[in-house]
């Protein structure tokens, strides 16, 4: 790949990526193929590194995913009693 600012640091095998070495250059993004990545070896290089971004790509190129775990912060603004609640509770669960 010839695009400036963009450095290739590695070109790996996709049963490379359970391997410490895959985050040995600390890279911006890793770059997978979706047809050979299962979404588990994607969970499992966020839980790794959660820094790293992984861009997902169907085989032929033309569809992506971006997978990426971020601290996130989210203004609350003034609340009462009652709002904290429900934002506790809103933001509590893990699945809707």
């Amino acid at each position: 790949m010839d695009a400036p600012g963009i450095e290739v640091v590695a070109e790996l095998d996709h049963t490379d990526l359970g391997s410490p070495d895959v985050l040995v250059a600390d890279p911006d993004f890793i770059i997978v193929d979706l047809g050979r990545t299962s979404d588990e070896a994607v969970a499992s290089l966020l839980r790794r590194r959660c820094g790293v971004r992984i861009l997902g790509l169907s085989s032929d190129g033309r569809h992506g995913f971006l997978h990426e775990l971020r601290p996130q912060k989210v203004s609350l603004g003034e609340l009462s009693a009652a709002a904290l609640v429900e934002t506790i509770r809103g933001h509590g669960r893990r699945h809707p």
